[in-house]
C-alpha cells in the first residue's frame, strides 16, 4: 500500500539539512523516491543538528588517552587515536594490532583523558590479547606513554542522554554504521521493532549486513547526520534498489559509484576468503585421509610379514616333526595366535 505525501515529510529537527547533501546523495529526493520518512531526532542518542560541529572533534591522530576495552568492559586501557572521520575515533589499544581497532564517538562515555583510572583509583589493565607477557605492561605502559601526545580534556565531550523509550517504527529511514567495515555509514531503514532493540537494514543490500541494536546505539544516526557533521555517507547498494527508487539523482550514482564498488569489493573479498578456507579445510581433511590410508596400507604390509614370518616357522616345525619326536612340541597350541594373527589381518584388509 503505498503511502499518502503527508507520510512522507522530513521530521522537523532534520528539516533544511537533508537538502543541502553532502557528496551529491540528496536525502530529500531519496525519501520522496523510497516514499518514506526520517526517524526523528528524538529516537536517537546523538547530539541535536544544531549542536553538530565540524570543530567538534579536537582529538589529532596518535594523541594518547585511556579508553574501555569493547572485547573485556571491565578493563581501561591506554589507546592511540590511529585516525579520525568526522566525529568518529579510529582507536587502537597500545600493545594490541590492528585487527582489533575500534571506533568511538567523540562524545563517548567510554573515553577518558590519561591519569583518568589513577584518579578513580583504578588500574590500566593489558587489552586482551596482549602480545607480550602481562607482567611487562607496567613497564611497557610506562615507556609509550614517556613523551607521547596525550588528549587534553577539552577533547572529551559529554555523552548525549538516552531516549526514554524506544520510539522507533517499522520503515523509517536513518543513517547507521556498516558493523562489518565500521569506517562507513550507510542509509538504512528500521526493519523490525522488539522491545528496545531494533533491526537495522541496508537499504540496497540483502541481509549479509543487517544487525539488531538497542534503540540507543551510538552506531546510528538521525537523516543528514554525516552531511551536518562532514562524515561522508556511502550511497544505497544494487541490490532491490528499484523497487525503494529508481535513483536518489544522477549526481548521487557517477558520484558514489566507485564507493559503492569498493564495498561491493569487500563483501566479495569476504566472500571470497570464506571459499579459501573452505578449500583449505577439504584439502587438510583429503591430506588426513590419505595419511590414514598410507598409515593403513603400512600396517596391512606388516602384518603381511608377521604372517609369511609365521607360515616359515610353522614349516620348519613341520619339517622336523618327524626327526625331532623327542622334542614333543604340539603344533595346535599355536593354532590360536595363528587365527588371531589371520583374522587381525582380515579385519585390516576390509576396512
Amino acid at each position: 500500500m503505498r503511502r499518502s505525501k503527508r507520510n512522507m515529510s522530513v521530521s522537523p529537527q532534520s528539516k533544511g539539512l537533508v537538502s543541502t547533501h553532502l557528496g551529491g546523495f540528496d536525502w530529500d529526493q531519496y525519501l520522496k523516491d523510497c516514499e518514506a520518512e526520517a526517524a526523528p531526532q528524538s529516537c536517537f542518542k546523538q547530539v541535536s543538528f544544531q549542536s553538530v560541529k565540524l570543530s567538534d572533534n579536537e582529538f589529532q591522530v596518535n594523541m594518547k588517552i585511556e579508553a574501555v576495552d569493547p572485547r573485556n568492559l571491565t578493563s581501561i586501557c591506554v589507546a592511540t587515536v590511529v585516525g579520525m572521520i568526522g566525529p568518529r575515533l579510529r582507536l587502537r589499544l597500545d600493545g594490541s594490532d590492528n585487527k582489533n581497532d575500534f571506533w568511538r564517538m567523540v562524545d563517548s562515555s567510554d573515553l577518558h583523558p590519561i591519569g583518568y583510572c589513577e584518579k578513580h583509583d583504578g588500574l590500566l589493565q593489558p587489552p586482551l590479547g596482549f602480545r607480550m607477557n602481562p607482567s611487562s605492561c607496567p613497564s611497557f605502559l610506562q615507556k609509550t606513554l614517556t613523551g607521547a601526545v596525550v588528549a587534553p580534556d577539552s577533547c572529551f565531550k559529554k555523552e548525549p542522554s538516552t531516549p526514554k523509550n524506544n520510539e522507533f517504527k517499522i520503515g523509517q529511514k536513518l543513517e547507521a554504521v556498516d558493523r562489518k567495515n565500521p569506517q562507513l555509514l550507510c542509509p538504512a531503514s528500521v526493519g523490525a521493532v522488539n522491545g528496545d532493540q531494533i533491526h537495522v537494514t541496508f537499504d540496497g543490500w540483502r541481509g549479509a549486513f543487517d544487525y539488531w541494536c538497542r534503540f540507543d546505539s551510538r552506531d546510528i544516526f538521525p537523516v543528514g547526520w554525516c552531511n551536518a557533521s562532514g562524515h561522508p555517507i556511502q550511497p544505497p547498494g544494487q541490490k532491490d534498489v528499484g523497487s525503494q527508487a529508481e535513483t536518489s539523482s544522477s549526481s548521487a550514482n557517477s558520484s558514489f559509484a566507485s564507493n559503492g564498488k569498493k564495498r561491493a569489493a569487500i563483501s566479495k573479498e569476504n566472500a571470497s576468503s570464506e571459499s579459501e578456507r573452505y578449500f583449505i579445510l577439504k584439502a587438510s581433511k583429503i591430506q588426513k585421509v590419505e595419511e590414514y590410508r598410507a598409515q593403513k596400507l603400512k600396517i596391512m604390509e606388516q602384518m603381511l610379514e608377521m604372517q609369511r614370518r609365521s607360515t616359515v616357522a610353522l614349516e620348519a616345525i613341520r619339517a622336523s616333526q618327524h626327526r625331532e619326536q623327542q622334542y614333543g612340541i604340539d603344533l595346535q597350541c599355536l593354532s590360536p595366535v595363528i587365527k588371531f594373527s589371520e583374522s587381525y589381518f582380515d579385519f585390516f584388509l576390509v576396512f
